[in-house]
């Protein structure tokens, strides 16, 4: 309980830090996170960019997450917020190109908002196709040094070839 009270007290006080993977950032792990529900169409032979595949696509691989959080906790001069997205940024079709060739397929079947907008609705289609460039500034000035800098080395570490 003392250890509640203490973190309630810090952040009153406005002590606290903030350690802030964005909504927009998506991790990737070798246990699941966004691949999760991509890899079986990829797998088969069916993913393909979304939409027209121009849109930004902020990533991370799950060790760079909890290396930030990590780095944020022991490391008494980080403030302020941390944005946990890799700093190699990417649009949709950069990365199902990486992750085509990660996994040794073709993707040749993009995904078209129309057929997002009937399978999800509206709003998720428009998530989906649209986001913003995120960069983490803060998160490289605060020293922190990225495990997995580049989109294809973390799409290459995720998936598993015997």
């Amino acid at each position: 309980m003392y250890y509640i009270a203490s973190l309630c007290a810090l952040y009153l006080h406005g002590d606290w830090l903030a350690v802030s993977p964005t909504v927009h950032c998506l991790a990737m792990g070798k246990d699941g996170g966004m691949l999760a529900s991509m890899y079986w169409p990829f797998f088969f032979g069916v993913g393909g960019v979304i939409g027209d595949g121009q849109q930004w696509f902020p990533w991370i691989h799950v060790d760079d997450v909890a290396g930030i959080m990590l780095h944020a906790i022991n490391n008494t001069n980080v403030h302020g917020v941390l944005n946990a997205v890799a700093p190699e940024t990417a649009t949709n079709g950069h990365f199902t190109n990486a992750l085509s060739t990660s996994m040794r397929r073709y993707a040749p079947f993009p995904v078209p908002k129309c057929l997002l907008s009937l399978t999800l609705g509206d709003q998720r289609a428009d998530m989906m196709t649209s986001s913003p460039k995120i960069l983490p500034s803060q998160t490289l000035a605060s020293g922190y040094s990225f495990k997995y800098s580049s989109l294809q080395a973390a799409c290459d570490d995720c998936v598993k070839w015997g």
